[in-house]
């Protein structure tokens, strides 16, 4: 089935992941997986540590491990913030590993520092799952 695209970008503080036109969306939001496709009713959603995937125009599936963030679909346009992007090209069963021991590592004596730590936790799950794909 064809769908028609929409545009999107994807942000982090460093650069811009992509900035184009995507037919689909899928979101790791708060509360489960979210779909988004073209004239998407508007909507803000707080993404969790998880892996978005993109079908971008001439490209087709891009994926990317996410440490959490911000959607917001506004005016047939999807914006994406979040602190960072793994393209799952960059996955690997090793980086995985390594950030999950630095996660384990991390402490969790406050609330902040146990929220820093799932967070973490939780972007090395899915680097080793996007990695077991690749």
């Amino acid at each position: 089935m064809a769908y028609t695209p929409f545009k999107a970008s994807v942000v982090t503080p460093e650069k811009t992941i992509l900035d184009g036109e995507i037919t689909i969306a899928v979101l790791p939001a708060d509360d489960g997986y979210l779909g988004v496709l073209n004239r998407h009713a508007p909507l803000v959603a707080k993404l969790k540590p998880g892996i978005l995937k993109l079908d971008v125009v001439g490209k087709g599936e891009e994926r990317f491990v996410i440490s959490g963030g911000y959607a917001q679909m506004k005016d047939n346009a999807l914006a994406i913030l979040t602190d960072d992007a793994l393209a799952a090209s960059e996955a690997t069963g090793e980086l995985a590993a390594e950030e999950m021991a630095k996660a384990e590592a991390l402490p969790d004596e406050t609330e902040s520092q146990a929220r820093r730590r799932q967070t973490a936790i939780a972007r090395a799950a899915a680097i080793a799952a996007i990695a077991s794909d690749n």
